[in-house]
């Protein structure tokens, strides 16, 4: 037990000094106005307005990735962590990026390519290999109106991206609104926030049914993930809406959730014991076992019953994927005593080799810590075949044991996994969007903004789960 004690007051002390250099990483890529990028072989120059959150401030012309935009998910997730920070009270000499945030995003709303069209300001490139990879007009002529939302990602300076790219994505206005309805307590009387929020909330309202790409920008159909955040972003719109009594949205936000949640329970597979990343898959396809399942359980923060983390099969679920890692990443294979199994994407993932992602490492860690809140709070572990495996690995009994008893297991195996992370981050704190799987050495790009909050919202969902 001593040791034990011991080890967490390291990880604590780790964390603390990881959170304070992961607000300073982030802070670096909110309003980089003073920050260029150039892309010369699309005659561009792209500057950072306010509010926007570039996915990586190397703004270097020959830096690889490229990734100097502003996502819709990416800049929904530092906000997100930026709040977390906020109710902590561990800002620091950050001032909240919140206010010109909000502001972007509703200049964002108002661009048009019908009118780039119209004023011949479309994408070109003097290089006839890469005009491939340029925007169709017809394409730029949909980019407007309720149609914004869809779009992946935006130029930090406010404009459309004339790229080529997966197109339409609806995770990022979820979890905006959710991000969005966590500073209701800050700035209730917003009209622009309000206006945002409802936008988002109602356009998810209409999309629901709709197919997109998925949050990996790879495949196109119906997401676990997607239609998760989504409707944990419409259940708390309707409390919202019903707050202020606007009970028409709040019925309109019931029904689209109600049907999602539905949806949902289809994504089971009892033959693989596991939810499918992809609804209707045709036959097996190892890629349905996939991470986001349960970064979407994180994020959603449902506090009990299906596709919360006290969901039997939301744990099942994350055993198939700690034995696929385990056994796949030979860092994994090679971990210390002790260590927690660090995630990666899915099987078959080739992106930049598809090692150790910080996003559903930390979300793995994050499942159990959101899990050990729930226990505290008075949940009661279920038991079936389904989390029976999940429930052993953790080490609890097969009865008798207090909740508070079974939450600090959980609390040990989130540990356990950022305690294996703390291990490859460098000591300015930098997080790559990968480590790979074998050397962990940075892999892809070297300091993700992404990545930080998501280790920040780990570090949140830890302290809470402590107490």
């Amino acid at each position: 037990m001593e040791q034990q004690a011991s080890t967490r007051e390291g990880l604590t002390r780790w964390i603390d000094a990881q959170i304070v250099l992961s607000r300073r990483h982030m802070a670096r890529c909110v309003s980089a106005t003073g920050l260029t990028r150039e892309r010369p072989e699309f005659f561009q120059k792209i500057t950072p307005a306010r509010g926007s959150i570039v996915a990586d401030a190397d703004a270097r012309t020959q830096a690889r990735p490229d990734y100097f935009f502003h996502w819709q998910r990416d800049s929904a997730l530092v906000m997100a962590a930026f709040e977390a920070l906020r109710r902590m009270n561990a800002m620091g000499e950050i001032s909240d990026p919140f206010p010109d945030f909000v502001a972007f995003s509703a200049e964002l709303g108002r661009l048009d390519g019908r009118e780039l069209l119209r004023a011949g300001r479309i994408g070109r490139t003097g290089d006839p290999q890469l005009a491939k990879y340029l925007r169709r007009p017809a394409d730029l002529a949909q980019a407007h109106g309720d149609r914004l939302r869809g779009e992946a990602r935006f130029n930090p300076d406010g404009t459309l991206d004339i790229l080529v790219w997966a197109r339409p994505q609806f995770d990022g206005p979820a979890l905006r609104a959710m991000a969005l309805l966590q500073r209701t307590d800050a700035s209730p009387n917003n009209a622009q926030e309000r206006e945002l929020l409802g936008g988002d909330l109602d356009f998810l309202t209409r999309m629901s049914r709709e197919p997109c790409f998925d949050l990996w920008e790879e495949r196109f159909g119906h997401h676990y993930h997607t239609r998760l955040v989504a409707l944990a972003a419409l259940r708390r719109g309707e409390a919202w809406r019903l707050a202020r009594r606007e009970t028409l949205a709040a019925r309109s936000y019931r029904r689209a959730a109600d049907r999602l949640a539905a949806e949902l329970d289809t994504h089971w597979s009892a033959a693989q014991g596991h939810y499918l990343a992809a609804a209707k898959a045709k036959g097996a396809n190892p890629r349905d076992l996939d991470a986001a399942i349960i970064l979407a359980v994180v994020q959603a923060r449902l506090l009990s019953g299906r596709h919360s983390p006290l969901d039997p099969r939301a744990q099942a679920t994350l055993v198939k994927l700690e034995d696929f890692f385990g056994q796949a990443f030979e860092i994994n294979r090679n971990r210390l005593n002790g260590h927690g199994v660090l995630f990666g994407r899915f099987p078959g993932d080739g992106y930049y080799g598809g090692g150790i992602f910080p996003l559903t490492a930390c979300a793995a860690a994050g499942f159990h810590y959101r899990l050990a809140a729930l226990l505290r709070k008075g949940a009661a572990l279920a038991r079936s075949a389904d989390n029976a495996l999940f429930l052993a690995r953790c080490g609890v009994p097969a009865e008798g044991e207090p909740a508070t008893a079974s939450a600090e297991r959980m609390i040990a195996r989130g540990d356990s996994m950022l305690d294996a992370m703390r291990h490859l981050v460098a000591e300015d704190g930098s997080l790559p969007e990968q480590f790979d799987k074998t050397t962990g050495k940075p892999a892809s790009s070297p300091d993700l903004a992404m990545s930080h909050a998501v280790f920040v919202l780990a570090a949140a969902a830890r302290r809470e789960a402590i107490g």
